[in-house]
């Protein structure tokens, strides 16, 4: 068998604010082998995308960085290795009070990786500093398995989740 090259492996696809079974696998997440897909085809942008949709319906706020080099054209903001993309999540309403001395907040940050590929020396690098600094840093393929599976299974079992989704 190999990965369905509709769901990339998930066995489900997103249909508005519920996930429908894959119509190509019966959300199974394989098809045939004669179809050729495994795991390092999957795009690291289809793992970033379903990621991020996927924190997004457990309240955290997707921000994306923009590479140092597009600087040039006035946007953006990012460090040389920084990670792809920075995710936020405020304490809910009511839950914790606030101080100047206390922000109630999580933040995570996550290098997006396809299956096979490495993070570069200067990327490492930018996550040993901000983890030196307490900062929550992933980088997929290292910290978890490089797929959607992969980081929706270190997610369950990482305490952040707050809401139950289907699969999980």
């Amino acid at each position: 068998m190999a990965v369905c090259p509709t769901c990339y492996g998930r066995g489900v696809i997103p249909g508005g604010l519920t996930w429908l079974d894959c119509a190509a696998c019966g959300g199974k997440g394989v098809v045939s082998d004669d179809l050729g897909v495994t795991l390092a085809d999957v795009p690291e942008s289809q793992i970033e995308a379903e990621c991020t949709k996927f924190l997004e319906e457990d309240n955290w706020r997707a921000l994306r960085t923009d590479p140092v080099s597009d600087r040039s054209r006035g946007k953006g903001f990012g460090e040389l290795g920084m990670a792809d993309h920075l995710y936020i999540r405020y304490a809910p309403n009511g839950e914790m009070g606030f101080s100047l001395d206390f922000a109630p907040a999580q933040v995570l940050w996550i290098e997006f990786k396809r299956p096979g590929e490495h993070a570069k020396k200067h990327q490492t690098e930018w996550h040993m500093k901000e983890r030196a600094r307490g900062a929550l840093t992933l980088i997929a393929g290292e910290d978890f398995p490089a797929s959607v599976e992969g980081f929706r299974s270190w997610y369950a079992a990482s305490g952040l989740q707050r809401y139950r989704h289907d699969g999980i």
